[in-house]
């Protein structure tokens, strides 16, 4: 059986969910650091905070708390909208882009771990109960 392929199925099922970000644990980055590093690993033309607060389902003041922090780590960068000055989009930077692909590998060896220690029938049935409590 290859519990790692069974892993990569459930880390790329839950980053299509808005609550992708909740299976960190696996990471050294603050909470919510993935979600946000995830969505704009897979959003190339950047983000608004709106757009983001969204996402993680917090505060505004919590996302740009969570930004700072991201920016101060050279993970993202954000520019002024040439259309809104009140308005910033945020980009990863290639230091973000790497640490995304890290962090995914990281979920991957964590999981396959869990799942090989579930075996086959028990991982089948923990797949099925998350997907029934997301969708």
């Amino acid at each position: 059986m290859d519990y790692r392929a069974f892993a990569i199925q459930f880390i790329n099922y839950m980053l299509t969910r808005k609550h992708a970000w909740k299976i960190e644990g696996v990471s050294d980055l603050p909470k919510g650091a993935y979600g946000v590093l995830s969505f704009l690993y897979y959003h190339n033309n950047g983000a608004s905070v709106g757009e983001l607060t969204e996402y993680l389902q917090v505060t505004s003041g919590r996302t740009t708390a969570l930004l700072q922090r991201l920016e101060r780590r050279d993970l993202i960068q954000r520019e002024q909208s040439t259309a809104d000055k009140r308005v910033f989009f945020t980009f990863l930077t290639e230091e973000g882009r790497r640490q995304v692909e890290l962090e995914y590998e990281r979920m991957i060896t964590f999981f396959t771990k869990r799942f090989e220690k579930l075996g086959e029938e028990d991982t089948h049935a923990y797949i099925r109960i998350i997907k029934k409590l997301f969708d």
